[in-house]
């Protein structure tokens, strides 16, 4: 059969199209086929991470140990007063001896750092003397160690702290109180100086008031 110049074109446009046809269906599939392969890629990343989250909260949670509390200690240390027991003559006071004059006073370059002392020895037996034992007990005592003093007698130290006085080279003492200050009383007990109790003193006129609380504290000691 010989065809006409008029359909052999016909059959030409018709390839071409068919051509074209193919090769679009074939790059639609290409696309299709990339987009596929990019999606497992993302799902089997987007797994991965699921997985690893919740691998991580299934984890049993590590113990954080706390750290010990740094221990800081407030209390005041104890003042060392043996040495103090010897820096002054005792004389007889009714129950007990008591440092004379004005006591140990603050001597920041001797033997007292502390402040001004009165010491009051009070005999452990209790015994009260009469007139004519007084002279030679209080020879006696005087004559004592440290030792000796801290095992015949309960001891109380009266102190007032060195920053609560004034200088005055002149004075007599020549360190003294403040209008206001604070006075401790220590005893010795179990081989160590112990804080007993203390008062504040806000003026002069309190000071009437700072010798009872010091009397009747020495008082209720000598009880037998």
């Amino acid at each position: 059969m010989i065809l006409l110049p008029s359909q052999i074109n016909i059959f030409r446009m018709l390839f071409l199209l068919v051509t074209l046809c193919f090769l679009k269906l074939t790059d639609v599939l290409y696309v299709i086929g990339t987009a596929r392969k990019q999606f497992k890629m993302k799902k089997i990343i987007l797994t991965a991470i699921a997985s690893q989250a919740l691998f991580i909260s299934c984890e049993k949670p590590k113990e954080v140990k706390e750290q010990p509390a740094v221990a800081v200690s407030q209390k005041k240390e104890s003042p060392d007063f043996d040495m103090l027991l010897k820096c002054s003559e005792y004389s007889y006071d009714e129950k007990y001896f008591i440092t004379a004059d004005y006591g140990c006073l603050y001597d920041p370059k001797g033997i007292n750092p502390y402040g001004n002392l009165i010491i009051y020895l009070v005999p452990k037996n209790k015994t009260v003397l009469n007139n004519q034992q007084i002279e030679a007990e209080t020879q006696k005592v005087n004559r004592l160690n440290i030792e000796q003093l801290k095992e015949q007698f309960e001891v109380f130290v009266y102190l007032t702290p060195k920053e609560f006085l004034n200088y005055n080279e002149q004075g007599d003492p020549i360190y003294y109180h403040n209008g206001a200050y604070k006075e401790e009383v220590y005893t010795h007990t179990q081989n160590k100086w112990i804080l007993t109790d203390s008062i504040n003193i806000r003026n002069v006129a309190e000071n009437q008031k700072e010798q009872k609380w010091r009397e009747s504290f020495i008082l209720s000691k000598t009880k037998q």
